[in-house]
């Protein structure tokens, strides 16, 4: 299956007014239940008789089997109405962990943060000769359709992009243009005239895994040594947080194209 989808297009495009929409956020009970059990365990068994009596009534109070005598009741005769009183602390302490552990990777509070959108503003330095490369990680799910923009260019920059699947190494397969070279479309013969940069919008991702985004400043091209532009990631599903990996290193790729 060809990774560049009948829907995709190159153009210039704006700067979206919505950003950094979440989801993922446990259930607040979950996290609750977390903490408290195993600290009302742990506070029975250190503060002794009286505190472990108020623990056995609150579970029996609200358990289905509602008691029927009068609170407060003694310790010796809770442990002698409860089967096996280690079953009930060991339950005490596994039912907290199997609602973490039984979470789906969404509904963890504890897996990585999820986002549909991400933007910054970056700048290049460029050192004499050099084509200063970013680069940023993500994950993503295979089907998910994602648009890639790097636009807003200044610094009389020209810039080019490139999407690197899971395995593949800087410099390799650019899943934007199918080969080695990186994709630069709309490109005038003037510096000053690049500054709508590159945009791929209804790109589908073709497996699950972690995807590098590189966007080069081309030193040949462009015009003095540093210039800035706007990213702007976003996904029709959640994906987890980008990470800058690269900053200012010389890219990999020797070419450019406009498939």
């Amino acid at each position: 299956m060809s990774p560049i989808s009948p829907a995709m297009s190159v153009m210039a495009a704006s700067r979206p007014l919505t950003v950094g929409r979440r989801d993922g956020i446990a259930p607040k009970r979950s996290e609750i239940l977390f903490f408290a059990i195993p600290l009302l365990l742990m506070t029975a068994l250190r503060s002794g008789r009286i505190v472990a009596t108020i623990a056995c009534n609150v579970i029996f109070t609200f358990s289905k089997c509602r008691r029927r005598s009068p609170l407060p009741i003694s310790l010796e005769s809770e442990m002698k109405r409860i089967p096996d009183i280690k079953t009930l602390m060991l339950l005490m302490i596994l039912i907290p962990t199997l609602l973490v552990v039984g979470c789906d990777e969404d509904s963890n509070p504890y897996s990585p943060a999820k986002i549909f959108e991400y933007s910054g503003t970056f700048r290049w330095d460029s050192e004499i000769g050099e084509d200063p490369q970013d680069v940023f990680d993500m994950n993503f799910k295979a089907d998910t359709i994602v648009s890639l923009r790097a636009t807003e260019v200044t610094g009389a920059s020209v810039l080019q992009v490139a999407l690197y699947g899971p395995g593949e190494p800087l410099g390799g397969t650019n899943l934007l243009t199918e080969d080695a070279t990186e994709l630069r479309c709309g490109w005038v013969d003037n510096c000053n005239n690049n500054t709508e940069g590159q945009t791929v919008i209804g790109f589908t991702i073709p497996e699950t895994g972690t995807y590098r985004f590189a966007v080069t400043r081309d030193w040949g091209d462009s015009c003095g040594s540093s210039g800035t532009y706007y990213l702007h990631i976003s996904s029709d599903t959640s994906f987890s947080g980008v990470t800058q990996t690269v900053n200012d290193e010389p890219s990999l790729a020797a070419e450019w194209s406009c498939p």
